[in-house]
Formats: structure tokens, sequence, C-alpha cells
């Protein structure tokens, strides 16, 4: 990868043939920078960004106070402090380069596919690496859905710089669907967690990361996923299914259903039940009693709480060998409601889920065997 370097007058600009990058400097000290089909404008000490997509951060920590081309520049002063804005412009360029030219994006509409999306590889920048290798025993059998918790621009950096995190896919708001890591790699979005007899998430799973600011644990409440972003969701999972065959219904979760004791995305407002009526994930259809009673709550304890660990492990939950109904307990029966019964917070046990769970894995409740 080659790049110009014209000094010679004020606009200076850098080529790569292989992605189509310019950058120019502006005569009002504006650098426009674009990458594919990115615009951003630099100015001092802000980046707007045209279409939510940000590179990288940038600042100038000084002006230039007389902008004049380099070999005219009237002292040596101006010409150091031209030099100085081309040096942090320079830098930023080769750093942004480690991550974009080889993203490229897909907005879904109403299209049945998913056309010209392009891994993302890093394979020649082993500092920034942020994938493994799947072992040759690893089979994909797991679909992860995730929220950011942040914007589009804060997430794409954070997915994509040495932070210990990463996805295969991400979906923006708008239904913008990008692929950050090849699925023959083992992206970093599972973490710590188990379902149904798998410890190595991410070495048995795809992850997706959608964009949302995530549940308010001040209030409880939910951001509304955009209808764009869930037809995206909805195409991409199709897309991923119908090539990991692996990957059965209840093998559709949340990060919450996996690691309950220190996760909550995709949270409440995530439609897994719609979801499940195009063929994505395992959700019954069932009638909920009128009046939801609670049946446990922390402390409970007898034969009743065995028999609900043995359905609830089932469905693919990891459960403690004992009848007590503790923290680990409600951290499950939270994930559960999030994922069964779009509620938040629910930590006791209720008829509700209770219902639900019967009809999941296909036993008599304890309820109604004469426990």
């Amino acid at each position: 990868m080659g790049y110009n370097f014209d000094t010679s007058k004020l606009n200076i600009k850098y080529t790569a043939k292989d992605n189509s990058f310019k950058l120019s400097f502006a005569d009002n000290a504006k650098y426009e920078t674009i990458l594919d089909s990115c615009t951003i404008q630099y100015s001092a000490g802000q980046n707007i960004v045209n279409n939510d997509m940000e590179i990288g951060d940038f600042n100038f920590e000084a002006k230039i106070d007389n902008p004049c081309p380099i070999e005219g520049c009237a002292t040596e002063q101006d010409k150091t402090k031209m030099r100085n804005e081309v040096s942090k412009v320079q830098g930023f360029v080769y750093s942004s380069l480690m991550h974009y030219p080889s993203v490229k994006r897909t907005i879904v509409n109403e299209q049945e596919d998913l056309p010209n999306i392009i891994k993302y590889h890093n394979d020649n920048n082993e500092v920034l690496r942020n994938y493994d290798d799947r072992r040759e025993e690893s089979e994909i059998k797991i679909l992860v859905m995730h929220y950011t918790v942040s914007d589009a621009p804060r997430s794409f950096n954070t997915l994509t710089t040495p932070r210990g995190v990463s996805s295969h896919y991400t979906v923006d708001k708008n239904g913008e669907v990008m692929q950050l890591v090849p699925e023959s790699k083992s992206a970093w979005h599972g973490g710590l967690g188990y379902w149904k007899g798998i410890n190595s998430i991410n070495q048995n799973s795809i992850g997706i990361e959608i964009v949302n600011s995530g549940i308010n644990t001040t209030t409880n409440e939910c951001e509304p996923y955009s209808d764009a972003q869930i037809k995206a969701v909805e195409v991409l999972s199709l897309d991923i299914l119908e090539r990991n065959k692996g990957i059965l219904p209840e093998y559709v979760i949340g990060h919450s259903d996996l690691a309950p004791s220190r996760k909550i995305d995709p949270g409440h407002c995530f439609p897994w039940h719609d979801l499940a009526k195009k063929g994505i994930g395992k959700f019954p259809e069932v009638k909920l009693p009128e009046v939801n009673e609670v049946i446990f709550t922390k402390g409970s304890k007898g034969p009743e709480i065995t028999r609900w660990k043995d359905n609830i492990a089932k469905v693919g939950y990891k459960v403690t060998p004992d009848d007590n109904f503790g923290e680990p307990e409600e951290q499950i029966s939270q994930a559960f409601h999030m994922h069964y019964l779009a509620k938040y917070p629910v930590t006791e046990w209720d008829t509700h889920g209770e219902t639900m769970l019967v009809a999941l894995v296909g036993e008599e409740s304890y309820l109604t065997n004469g426990a």
C-alpha cells in the first residue's frame, strides 16, 4: 500500500489505490477525510460525522495561524507548525487504515439477502488483532445477541481496537450491518459463560452487537430497537443460520442468558417473540395465567427448587446442585424473564415464568404433578 504525499501546495493528499483513500487540507484549516463512501470533517477540536461512522479520535492541539504551502511559508516557525499538523494527521491516517478500509457496510431495507458484506481481517497486525483462531474441534453452535450501550462511533471504536472485546457483526439503528470479524475466527464477545453444556462460548458462537443505549438501571426502562435494526437482525440471523446448520433454535440466545450473573443485554426490549416467528430462536406460544403469583423468592428451599433447577437447566442455564433459591437463581430468573416475558427486573420466580418454562421444556410443572 503506497501513499503519495504532496507538499508543494496547501492541499495535501494521500492516495491508496486499493481502498480509494484521500485526505486533503482545506485552506480554512478544515480537514476532510474520505474513506470509501464515508466522509468525515475535522475542525479545531471536534469531529463532525456525516453518516454516524467515526474512524477514530482526532483533536487539533493548535491551529495554524498563517496557513500556507510549506514551500512558501515566510518563516521556519510557520513551516514547523504546518509540519506538526501534517504529522498528526499522518499518524491518524495510518491508524485508521489498520481498521476501516477492509470493513464494508450494507444497509438492510427490504431486501432478503446481505450483498457485499466483506470480512474484516486484521491478520497483518498482530498488535491489534482482536480475535482468536477457532480450535480445530470447535463447532459453531450458538448465536448470541448483544447491545452495545453506546452509539455507533463509540461502538465501532470499542470493537475494533485492542480492548479485549470484539464481535462478528454490528447492526446500527438505520439497519446498517458491518462484519468486523470473520465467522471462521473466534470473536471476543461472550466472555465467561455457559449454555447447554458449553463453556467455551467464544469458540463455539457467533456474536451480533446491536447499537442500543441499553437498560437504564435507575428507571428500568430500555431503548426500543428500531424497525430497520430488527429487520437487519432478522435478515442477518437467517443468513447466519442458513450457513451454520449446527445452530439450533434453542441456541439463539442473549448475552444475559449465558452470563446471567454479570450481563443484562440485549434487554427486555429485544423482540425475541417476533424473531422466533421468523425462525430465529425458540419461543413457545402459551396463554399466561391472568393472575401472576410469586412462587420462589431468595431463601426458598426444598425439593420443588431441585425440580425447578432440572427444568431450567434443560433450557440451557447453568445451575448449582442444591435445593436453594439464592442469588444465582435470582439472576437466572431475571435473564429468563427478560428473554421470554419481556420483563425487568424480576428476580423472584412466578407463575408466568413457570408457565413459560414448562412449555419450553415439555415437562409438567412441579405445581401440577402432586408436589
